[in-house]
This record gives structure tokens, C-alpha cells and sequence, in this order.
């Protein structure tokens, strides 16, 4: 992770060390990044970029912080409120549409059919539930599929993966 430092400073995505790493610890927990989560990152890219290009919108709007601090400061207070102000179920968890309608909402990801399959995909394939909760799938729907929901530290691993997707793709694009 501390390799991934400068390049948030130099991106402008941070400002100071501890934001970069919380972000880091926030995407792949503690320790070491394992290079195949770095690759998982290929998949829906260009959703993640428009993730993080309208959240660095938001926190240009709403603070003067570059956006590792904006989610992270005050105890990820950011991210809390985004979490705590959609609709969860019993297990705490919020289904996966009003994740979609929050960031909509917000005004920071208007591509909504993208976002839902890239919402899809990730807790189909990438976020890993933290330990004594009830991962990424809910109940049975009333149509009789698995409703798709996503818990609080799912929530944040999703927006801090974007941002490292956002990092390393844009570092690509500068040097190439």
C-alpha cells in the first residue's frame, strides 16, 4: 500500500498519508494489495472513473478536501452518511438499486443502467463481507431470486476500489 501513496498525492487525489492509506485498507483490507485484486480492477473501469470523476465533483462542491479526505476525515464520516441515509433491511444492508438511486441522487453517477451491472458484478465477484455479517446477498425476493444487497463495509471497499481503479488509470493515461 505504501507504494500507492505518492501516486494519490501526485493524481491529486490526496493530500495526506493516512487518507491514502485508509482508502487502501477501505479496498483490500490490511497488509499487502495482492496484484490479482489489482487486475480485478479491469472489469467495468470506465463506470469506476465516472464513479470517482463525479465524486471528486461532489467533494470539490461540498468541501475544499481532495476526495481521499472527503470520505475518509472525521471517521469516514462521508461515507457513514451516504450508507446510513439509504433504506437497509433487517441485516443492515442496503439493496443495490438504492445504492444506484443514492449516488444518482447525489448527482455523482447518472449512467444508471452501467452502474447497476457494475454494482452486479461487484458483489457477485469482488467484495468480500466482513467477518459475522451476512455477505452481499440478501434474501429471497419476492420473484424468488436472490435480491442483491450490500452491507456497510462492502459499501465502502466499493467506493475506495473505484478510487484506486480511478488512481491507476489515470497514472496509465498521463504516461502513455
Amino acid at each position: 500500500p505504501e507504494s500507492m501513496v505518492p501516486l494519490t498525492f501526485w493524481l491529486g487525489l490526496a493530500r495526506k498519508r493516512s487518507s491514502a492509506l485508509s482508502v487502501l485498507k477501505l479496498a483490500f483490507g490490511s497488509g499487502d494489495i495482492p496484484i490479482g485484486s489489482l487486475n480485478r480492477l479491469c472489469s467495468y473501469a470506465e463506470v469506476q472513473i465516472r464513479l470517482v470523476d463525479g465524486l471528486r465533483r461532489a467533494a470539490r462542491r461540498d468541501s475544499l478536501e481532495q476526495l481521499c479526505e472527503y470520505v475518509t476525515d472525521n471517521d469516514k464520516a462521508k461515507l457513514h452518511s451516504w450508507f446510513y441515509s439509504m433504506r437497509r433491511g433487517p441485516c443492515g444492508q442496503a439493496d443495490l438499486v438504492e445504492v444506484q438511486n443514492l449516488f444518482a441522487r447525489e448527482g455523482v453517477m447518472q449512467e444508471r443502467q452501467a452502474f447497476f451491472r457494475f454494482l452486479g458484478h461487484m458483489t457477485r465477484n469482488e467484495l468480500v463481507s466482513a467477518p459475522g455479517s451476512a455477505g452481499a446477498e440478501g434474501e429471497k425476493s419476492s420473484t424468488g431470486g436472490k435480491q442483491r444487497r450490500i452491507g456497510r463495509d462492502e459499501f465502502f471497499s466499493l467506493v475506495c476500489r473505484a478510487m484506486v481503479a480511478w488512481c491507476i488509470h489515470s497514472a496509465i493515461v498521463l504516461l502513455s
